[in-house]
Protein backbone atom coordinates (compact mmCIF):
# COMPACT_ATOMS: atom_id res chain seq x y z
CA UNK A 1 0.00 0.00 0.00
CA UNK A 2 1.41 3.38 -1.01
CA UNK A 3 1.08 6.40 1.25
CA UNK A 4 0.97 9.72 -0.59
CA UNK A 5 1.52 13.12 1.00
CA UNK A 6 0.07 16.17 -0.72
CA UNK A 7 0.66 19.88 -0.07
CA UNK A 8 -2.49 21.94 -0.58
CA UNK A 9 -3.11 25.65 -1.08
CA UNK A 10 -6.62 27.04 -0.78
CA UNK A 11 -8.78 30.10 -0.41
CA UNK A 12 -11.19 29.15 2.36
CA UNK A 13 -13.80 31.82 1.59
CA UNK A 14 -16.34 29.48 -0.02
CA UNK A 15 -15.89 26.57 2.39
CA UNK A 16 -17.13 25.60 5.83
CA UNK A 17 -13.63 24.79 7.00
CA UNK A 18 -11.37 21.85 6.25
CA UNK A 19 -13.28 18.99 7.85
CA UNK A 20 -15.85 17.12 5.77
CA UNK A 21 -19.53 17.79 6.42
CA UNK A 22 -22.40 15.87 4.90
CA UNK A 23 -24.40 18.85 3.63
CA UNK A 24 -21.88 21.68 3.29
CA UNK A 25 -18.87 22.31 1.04
CA UNK A 26 -15.51 21.79 2.77
CA UNK A 27 -11.93 21.61 1.58
CA UNK A 28 -11.50 18.02 2.75
CA UNK A 29 -14.70 17.08 0.99
CA UNK A 30 -13.46 18.52 -2.32
CA UNK A 31 -10.07 16.84 -1.97
CA UNK A 32 -11.65 13.48 -1.18
CA UNK A 33 -14.00 13.80 -4.14
CA UNK A 34 -11.08 14.50 -6.47
CA UNK A 35 -8.95 11.69 -5.04
CA UNK A 36 -11.85 9.25 -5.38
CA UNK A 37 -12.43 10.22 -9.02
CA UNK A 38 -8.75 9.78 -9.88
CA UNK A 39 -8.02 6.64 -7.88
CA UNK A 40 -11.47 5.02 -7.71
CA UNK A 41 -13.64 4.09 -4.73
CA UNK A 42 -14.36 6.10 -1.60
CA UNK A 43 -11.01 7.53 -0.54
CA UNK A 44 -10.28 9.02 2.88
CA UNK A 45 -7.84 11.92 3.12
CA UNK A 46 -6.25 12.89 6.47
CA UNK A 47 -5.34 16.55 6.99
CA UNK A 48 -2.75 18.00 9.35
CA UNK A 49 -4.94 20.87 10.55
CA UNK A 50 -8.71 21.32 10.79
CA UNK A 51 -8.87 24.93 9.68
CA UNK A 52 -12.11 26.78 10.42
CA UNK A 53 -14.62 28.26 8.03
CA UNK A 54 -13.08 31.06 5.97
CA UNK A 55 -9.46 30.27 6.95
CA UNK A 56 -6.94 29.94 4.12
CA UNK A 57 -3.81 27.82 3.60
CA UNK A 58 -0.54 28.05 1.73
CA UNK A 59 0.74 24.76 3.11
CA UNK A 60 -1.93 22.38 4.38
CA UNK A 61 -0.62 18.81 4.45
CA UNK A 62 -2.70 15.69 3.91
CA UNK A 63 -2.08 12.03 3.17
CA UNK A 64 -4.02 9.13 1.69
CA UNK A 65 -3.28 5.51 0.84
CA UNK A 66 -3.67 3.75 -2.49
CA UNK A 67 -2.51 0.76 -4.50
CA UNK A 68 -2.60 2.74 -7.74
CA UNK A 69 0.64 3.04 -9.71
CA UNK A 70 0.33 6.71 -10.75
CA UNK A 71 3.78 8.33 -10.26
CA UNK A 72 3.79 10.62 -7.22
CA UNK A 73 5.11 13.56 -9.22
CA UNK A 74 2.07 13.38 -11.51
CA UNK A 75 -0.62 13.07 -8.84
CA UNK A 76 -0.98 16.80 -8.19
CA UNK A 77 -1.51 17.47 -11.88
CA UNK A 78 -4.27 14.87 -12.07
CA UNK A 79 -6.00 16.11 -8.91
CA UNK A 80 -6.01 19.72 -10.05
CA UNK A 81 -8.07 18.77 -13.10
CA UNK A 82 -10.84 17.72 -10.70
CA UNK A 83 -10.60 20.50 -8.13
CA UNK A 84 -12.23 23.95 -8.11
CA UNK A 85 -9.96 26.89 -8.89
CA UNK A 86 -9.75 27.99 -5.24
CA UNK A 87 -8.09 24.71 -4.18
CA UNK A 88 -4.76 23.58 -5.65
CA UNK A 89 -2.53 20.62 -4.84
CA UNK A 90 1.00 21.99 -5.19
CA UNK A 91 3.00 18.77 -4.92
CA UNK A 92 2.84 15.11 -4.01
CA UNK A 93 5.50 12.80 -2.57
CA UNK A 94 5.46 9.20 -1.39
CA UNK A 95 6.06 8.72 2.34
CA UNK A 96 6.41 5.69 4.65
CA UNK A 97 3.19 3.76 5.14
CA UNK A 98 3.03 4.62 8.85
CA UNK A 99 3.16 8.39 8.24
CA UNK A 100 0.14 10.32 9.57
CA UNK A 101 -0.34 13.95 8.48
CA UNK A 102 -1.91 15.03 11.77
CA UNK A 103 -0.28 12.92 14.46
CA UNK A 104 3.27 13.18 13.09
CA UNK A 105 3.27 16.98 12.87
CA UNK A 106 5.87 18.61 15.12
CA UNK A 107 4.87 22.25 14.70
CA UNK A 108 2.77 24.64 12.65
CA UNK A 109 3.19 28.19 11.43
CA UNK A 110 0.20 30.46 10.99
CA UNK A 111 0.07 33.94 9.53
CA UNK A 112 -2.57 36.54 10.29
CA UNK A 113 -2.92 39.57 7.99
CA UNK A 114 -4.31 42.91 9.10
CA UNK A 115 -4.86 45.96 6.93
CA UNK A 116 -4.91 49.27 8.76
CA UNK A 117 -6.67 51.84 6.61
CA UNK A 118 -9.47 54.37 6.77
CA UNK A 119 -11.54 52.73 4.05
CA UNK A 120 -12.50 49.07 3.98
CA UNK A 121 -10.70 47.04 1.30
CA UNK A 122 -12.54 45.76 -1.75
CA UNK A 123 -10.22 43.20 -3.31
CA UNK A 124 -8.72 42.06 0.02
CA UNK A 125 -11.99 41.86 1.92
CA UNK A 126 -11.94 38.04 2.21
CA UNK A 127 -8.18 37.78 2.78
CA UNK A 128 -7.31 40.31 5.47
CA UNK A 129 -8.85 41.71 8.63
CA UNK A 130 -9.56 45.41 8.18
CA UNK A 131 -9.03 47.72 11.12
CA UNK A 132 -9.77 51.40 11.01
CA UNK A 133 -7.30 52.01 13.84
CA UNK A 134 -3.67 52.98 13.46
CA UNK A 135 -1.38 50.31 14.89
CA UNK A 136 1.88 50.91 16.73
CA UNK A 137 4.33 48.23 15.56
CA UNK A 138 6.79 48.90 18.37
CA UNK A 139 4.14 48.37 21.07
CA UNK A 140 2.99 45.08 19.56
CA UNK A 141 6.56 43.82 19.20
CA UNK A 142 7.30 44.75 22.81
CA UNK A 143 4.29 42.74 24.01
CA UNK A 144 4.57 39.61 21.88
CA UNK A 145 7.42 37.90 23.75
CA UNK A 146 5.21 37.50 26.82
CA UNK A 147 3.18 35.02 24.75
CA UNK A 148 6.19 32.89 23.75
CA UNK A 149 7.01 29.69 25.62
CA UNK A 150 5.06 26.90 27.28
CA UNK A 151 2.06 28.29 29.12
CA UNK A 152 -1.57 27.69 29.94
CA UNK A 153 -3.22 29.62 27.07
CA UNK A 154 -6.80 29.23 28.27
CA UNK A 155 -7.21 33.03 28.32
CA UNK A 156 -6.74 33.05 24.54
CA UNK A 157 -8.93 30.12 23.55
CA UNK A 158 -12.55 29.26 22.94
CA UNK A 159 -13.28 26.22 25.05
CA UNK A 160 -14.49 23.08 23.33
CA UNK A 161 -14.53 20.93 26.45
CA UNK A 162 -14.04 21.39 30.16
CA UNK A 163 -11.41 18.64 30.44
CA UNK A 164 -9.12 19.74 27.62
CA UNK A 165 -5.49 20.37 28.49
CA UNK A 166 -4.94 24.06 27.71
CA UNK A 167 -1.14 24.11 27.99
CA UNK A 168 0.60 24.78 24.68
CA UNK A 169 4.06 25.79 23.45
CA UNK A 170 4.59 28.83 21.24
CA UNK A 171 8.11 28.84 19.78
CA UNK A 172 8.03 32.36 18.41
CA UNK A 173 6.01 35.32 17.18
CA UNK A 174 7.14 37.80 14.55
CA UNK A 175 5.32 40.93 13.39
CA UNK A 176 6.16 42.73 10.14
CA UNK A 177 4.74 45.81 8.45
CA UNK A 178 4.71 47.13 4.93
CA UNK A 179 2.60 50.19 4.40
CA UNK A 180 -0.94 49.52 5.60
CA UNK A 181 -0.37 45.77 5.99
CA UNK A 182 0.67 44.01 9.18
CA UNK A 183 1.61 40.32 9.16
CA UNK A 184 1.68 38.32 12.39
CA UNK A 185 3.55 34.98 12.24
CA UNK A 186 2.86 32.54 15.07
CA UNK A 187 5.02 29.41 15.29
CA UNK A 188 4.06 26.69 17.75
CA UNK A 189 3.82 23.03 18.54
CA UNK A 190 0.03 23.15 18.44
CA UNK A 191 -2.78 25.54 19.22
CA UNK A 192 -6.08 25.64 21.07
CA UNK A 193 -9.24 26.46 19.17
CA UNK A 194 -9.11 30.16 18.17
CA UNK A 195 -5.85 30.68 20.09
CA UNK A 196 -3.96 32.35 17.25
CA UNK A 197 -6.82 34.66 16.30
CA UNK A 198 -7.29 35.74 19.94
CA UNK A 199 -3.57 36.24 20.55
CA UNK A 200 -3.40 38.47 17.48
CA UNK A 201 -6.60 40.18 18.60
CA UNK A 202 -4.93 40.99 21.91
CA UNK A 203 -1.78 42.32 20.21
CA UNK A 204 -4.04 44.38 17.94
CA UNK A 205 -5.64 45.99 21.00
CA UNK A 206 -2.16 46.78 22.35
CA UNK A 207 -1.17 48.22 18.97
CA UNK A 208 -4.09 50.61 18.90
CA UNK A 209 -3.52 51.67 22.52
CA UNK A 210 -6.58 50.05 24.08
CA UNK A 211 -4.40 47.68 26.15
CA UNK A 212 -1.00 48.40 27.70
CA UNK A 213 2.11 46.45 26.62
CA UNK A 214 2.24 44.80 30.05
CA UNK A 215 -1.33 43.54 29.62
CA UNK A 216 -0.22 40.63 27.39
CA UNK A 217 1.53 38.97 30.34
CA UNK A 218 -1.24 39.96 32.76
CA UNK A 219 -3.93 38.40 30.55
CA UNK A 220 -1.92 35.21 30.07
CA UNK A 221 -1.45 34.79 33.80
CA UNK A 222 -5.09 35.59 34.56
CA UNK A 223 -6.34 32.51 32.68
CA UNK A 224 -9.50 34.53 32.08
CA UNK A 225 -10.81 34.67 28.50
CA UNK A 226 -12.90 37.75 29.23
CA UNK A 227 -9.76 39.82 29.81
CA UNK A 228 -8.18 39.08 26.40
CA UNK A 229 -8.78 40.82 23.11
CA UNK A 230 -11.33 39.77 20.48
CA UNK A 231 -11.23 36.59 18.46
CA UNK A 232 -10.45 38.20 15.10
CA UNK A 233 -12.38 37.03 12.01
CA UNK A 234 -11.16 33.97 10.08
CA UNK A 235 -10.46 35.65 6.74
CA UNK A 236 -7.13 37.05 7.94
CA UNK A 237 -5.76 33.66 9.03
CA UNK A 238 -3.53 31.41 6.90
CA UNK A 239 -1.97 28.03 7.65
CA UNK A 240 1.49 28.61 6.20
CA UNK A 241 3.39 25.45 6.98
CA UNK A 242 3.31 22.18 8.88
CA UNK A 243 6.70 20.91 10.07
CA UNK A 244 7.50 17.25 10.54
CA UNK A 245 10.84 17.75 12.26
CA UNK A 246 11.84 20.22 14.95
CA UNK A 247 13.00 23.42 13.29
CA UNK A 248 15.90 25.51 14.57
CA UNK A 249 15.77 28.36 12.08
CA UNK A 250 14.07 31.66 12.77
CA UNK A 251 10.48 32.12 11.65
CA UNK A 252 11.63 34.58 9.01
CA UNK A 253 13.82 31.91 7.39
CA UNK A 254 11.25 29.17 7.79
CA UNK A 255 8.10 30.51 6.16
CA UNK A 256 6.91 31.65 2.79
CA UNK A 257 6.30 35.35 3.25
CA UNK A 258 3.95 37.20 0.89
CA UNK A 259 5.66 39.70 -1.38
CA UNK A 260 4.16 42.71 0.37
CA UNK A 261 5.53 41.76 3.81
CA UNK A 262 8.85 43.18 4.98
CA UNK A 263 11.08 40.17 5.67
CA UNK A 264 13.78 42.04 7.58
CA UNK A 265 14.53 40.79 11.06
CA UNK A 266 13.64 42.86 14.10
Amino acid sequence: MRNLLITIEYDGTNYFGWQRQADRPTVQGEIERAVSEIFGGDMAVTGASRTDRGVHAYGQIANFKTNAAIPADRVHLALNTKLPADIRVRKCVEVPEEFHARYDAKSKIYMYLVKSSREEPVFDRDRVYHTGSKLDLARMRAAKDSLVGTHDFVAFATKKGETENTERTVYGIKIFQRGEYFAFFVYGKGFLWNQVRTMVGTLHEIGRGYFEVSDAKRILESKDRTKAGPNLPPQGLYLLRVNYRLETKSISDDVRNPDFVDNSLE
